[in-house]
């Protein structure tokens, strides 16, 4: 619907997915939460398995359009549809998801680092439909991260950060995921931010160092704000979710 919204599709007819059995399940399946494509963005946010599980998307779902969108929009149409400064697909990417897509003939699964192919545009074929989301949750001394501005509540996002971590005992870094969204035509990873950050502490001075370094990776540059403006939003995001995120952890 967005695609036709924007006149950048003209289909000459629509499937309607809304019946098709078991696409709107929220499951745990060993250390896996199983999220079907056509699950609304408003039960995810109802869900007690998600918020017990993943509590990114509790605090990602509030900036995701108005209760109306999200009562009709799905995990599955945002992850589709792709848009630069969608807050779903930056999660997906932190949580190095698994999609299942399902065609006539087979079923193939993708991490999703592989899912977007370029602006607008995922690995899905002409005859295939992504079926479910498989995420694993992070376990020990975790936190979660999520900040985005917007010129008015509910608008594209000019930048958005998501960071999980998860600390060792000495409260040093482990493991770490970053994403960064609306700076680019993708969702992308910040691997060499996690790099940096692995085995270190997060102060406010490291916090700081990872965060500047984002400033040259922004390259949008539209109506909503220039690549220069947008590169400075997403130090700012970065910081502030790296910031959450260590607090989370470390409580």
């Amino acid at each position: 619907m967005p695609m036709l919204n924007m006149r950048l599709l003209s289909p000459t007819c629509l499937i309607d997915l809304n019946n098709v059995a078991g696409l709107d399940r929220v499951d745990i399946e060993g250390d896996e939460i199983t999220i079907g494509s056509m699950v609304r963005q408003r039960e995810l946010q109802r869900s007690s398995i998600i918020s017990r599980e993943l509590p990114v998307f509790a605090k990602a779902l509030r900036h995701v359009g108005h209760v109306q969108t999200r009562n009709r929009g799905t995990i599955g149409g945002s992850l589709c549809h792709l848009d630069p400064s969608a807050e779903l697909p930056a999660i997906a990417l932190a949580y190095d998801a698994v999609i299942e897509v399902v065609g006539p003939e087979r079923t193939r699964q993708l991490t999703f680092v592989d899912f977007p192919i370029s602006y607008l545009t995922s690995a899905l074929r002409p005859d295939e439909i992504l079926s479910s989301i498989r995420l694993k949750p992070w376990k020990g001394l975790v936190g979660c991260g999520f900040q985005e501005f917007s010129r008015r509540h509910g608008d594209f996002a000019i930048a958005g950060a998501v960071v999980l971590v998860s600390l060792a005992d000495d409260l040093t870094v482990c493991r770490i995921a970053v994403t960064l969204f609306g700076v680019t035509e993708l969702p992308i990873r910040l691997t060499a931010v996690e790099h940096m950050l692995v085995g270190r502490t997060l102060n406010a001075a490291t916090i700081i160092e990872a965060a500047n370094s984002c400033i040259g990776l922004a390259t949008m540059d539209d109506a909503f704000g220039s690549a220069a403006y947008r590169g400075h939003v997403a130090c700012a995001m970065v910081e502030r979710a790296l910031s959450e995120a260590a607090s989370e952890a470390m409580t």
